[in-house]
């Protein structure tokens, strides 16, 4: 690693998966600086899938047109950050979300600023069932 350099690798997963369309799925994404230097400005960017509606994220993320943004500010050397990112789903099929880590400090190892994940998003989930009851009819005195 270059002098001054910074090691910035991303992670992403999102729960629960598989999740039943429109409720809520919940992105956590982890940023970690494998280096002995400060990563200046640190940021997260995450381009939702299509077909997911933003709903939330952690301080210091906004949103605009699918694309979250999350600033870290100057990221400590040899030090961690997490962030949560709060979706809904509103098609079904199979999504992968990708979130890239990025810095003002040069990073000596770019090859793992990008992380990943694969959800399942389903009409309903296995044993949950939609179900309604009506009664019609006259009561009937005993």
């Amino acid at each position: 690693m270059a002098p001054g350099n910074a090691d910035l690798s991303a992670t992403i997963s999102g729960q629960p998966d598989p999740v039943a369309v429109s409720n809520q799925l919940i992105y956590t994404v982890t940023v970690v600086n494998s280096s002995p230097n400060v990563a200046s400005n640190s940021v997260i960017t995450d381009n939702l899938p299509v077909g997911f509606t933003f709903v939330a994220a952690s301080v210091g993320c906004t949103e605009v047109g699918g694309i979250v943004t999350c600033d870290l500010d100057d990221l400590p050397a040899n030090s961690t950050s997490q962030v949560a990112i709060v979706v809904t789903p509103t098609a079904i099929g199979t999504f992968v979300n990708t979130a890239t880590a990025s810095s003002d400090t040069s990073d000596s190892v770019s090859s793992n600023d990008v992380g990943s994940t694969t959800n399942t998003v389903l009409a309903t989930l296995p044993g949950n069932a939609d179900i309604s009851t009506t009664k019609s009819g006259s009561a009937s005195r005993v």
